[in-house]
């Protein structure tokens, strides 16, 4: 009889288990499947916001505005693609990482790679005066040692970016995702390992010592209005 209840006992704790592991597993579906879509949702409001900067840099090269009066437009656009950034961003630090994911990243940094495109020609064909900062970083299992040298040049740049608010934007894009462009462009930077950090086009930096001379290669507001 003791027997008998032991296994019955024992049968009852498994089914128990069964029923919980189901529930957790469903609800884990679930919680990831909105989580995705609502990164999704983050995505396009990113590609709407920059396919709305390749829209404004085609009518504003056919206005007869100053390149100031453009580059203030230009600015006001990318504050809003740069809300829709930290939004995805803090999905991004705070979820464990997944092929969905890691997908939607790719497009993500795509659109970050057309956006420097943009700033890039506008600079050569308008003679824009913005500083571009491109922060190539890890973003594949970083080790605890490259997650603090990332963290630190992160910082860094943030601090820059709040000191300059008016003559930079900064722009970051995971390295280690195979982006064919991205490739292309790091081989024409000469950039092998990350990260790194690109200005205007010109100065390859890596590490915080080597950030702390950033300064030299910007174009500041004296200059922008002289």
């Amino acid at each position: 009889m003791v027997t008998l209840f032991n296994k019955l006992v024992f049968l009852e704790a498994i089914l128990i288990a069964v029923f919980l592991l189901g529930v957790g597993l469903l609800f884990g579906t679930y919680y990831e499947n909105n989580r995705v879509s609502a990164i999704s949702d983050l995505y396009y409001d990113y590609e709407i916001s920059v396919s709305d900067i390749g829209y404004s840099f085609d009518i504003l090269n056919n206005h007869n505005l100053s390149c100031k009066e453009k580059s203030k437009v230009v600015y006001d656009l990318n504050e809003e693609v740069y809300k829709t950034a930290v939004k995805l961003e803090k999905y991004d630090n705070s979820n464990k990482i997944t092929p969905d994911l890691i997908n939607l990243h790719k497009r993500y940094d795509l659109l970050r790679i057309l956006l420097w495109e943009n700033y890039i020609n506008q600079k050569k064909n308008c003679g824009l005066k913005i500083n571009t900062i491109v922060y190539l970083y890890k973003y594949r299992n970083p080790s605890i040692v490259t997650k603090g040298i990332q963290g630190g040049i992160s910082n860094y740049l943030v601090d820059l970016d709040n000191k300059y608010p008016d003559d930079i934007v900064l722009i970051p894009i995971a390295a280690d995702l195979d982006i064919k462009s991205l490739d292309l462009l790091m081989e024409f930077y000469n950039i092998t390992d990350y990260p790194s950090v690109i200005i205007n086009e010109k100065a390859v930096l890596k590490g915080i010592d080597e950030l702390k001379n950033s300064e030299q290669y910007l174009v500041l507001n004296n200059e922008l209005n002289s």
